[in-house]
């Protein structure tokens, strides 16, 4: 667990607990999801609810952001690929997502991860963090492009 002080708010980082945080997980990534690539429709992430449940439950790390006790955010890591960072709307532009990915960094030297191109926040949000462009394919579903971006800590 890590307790810090981001904005002037005490924030906490801890691992998530299976079953305790799961539902405010799913609610923030849903949430943040539509918000962030709203050129998808909603029912793209709706029908991908169940699948991001059941990876999280068997194949990743999950660390949960806090403050006042409640879930405002989420990262998850499977070996050395960032699944994603996720911050309720609310709790948005406010360093929580920042304070996720800098402890991801700290657990992992190197990271790659995956996003929508049209994701344009999240593209400079991980530009600002050190990540490049490696590569550029389309998303099996809907056929818009992805990105996939990597750091290296020892770069």
């Amino acid at each position: 667990m890590v307790e810090l002080v981001c904005n002037g708010v005490k924030l906490v980082l801890r691992p998530a607990v299976l079953n305790d945080d799961d539902e405010a997980i799913a609610d923030i990534w849903l949430s943040a999801s539509i918000r962030a690539l709203e050129f998808l429709p909603v029912e793209f992430w709706w029908h991908r609810l169940e699948g991001l449940s059941r990876m999280l439950k068997t194949r990743a790390e999950v660390w949960v952001a806090e403050v006042h006790g409640k879930v405002c955010g989420f990262m998850a890591l499977a070996g050395e690929q960032l699944l994603g960072i996720f911050v309720d709307p609310d709790w948005q532009g406010r360093g929580v997502g920042s304070q996720l990915l800098f402890q991801a960094k700290l657990l992992r030297p190197r990271l790659q991860l995956v996003l929508f191109a049209d994701s344009n926040d999240a593209l400079r949000f991980y530009r600002r963090h050190h990540f490049t462009t490696y590569a550029q394919r389309d998303e099996r579903y809907s056929g818009y492009p992805l990105l996939e971006m990597s750091f290296d800590s020892c770069a």
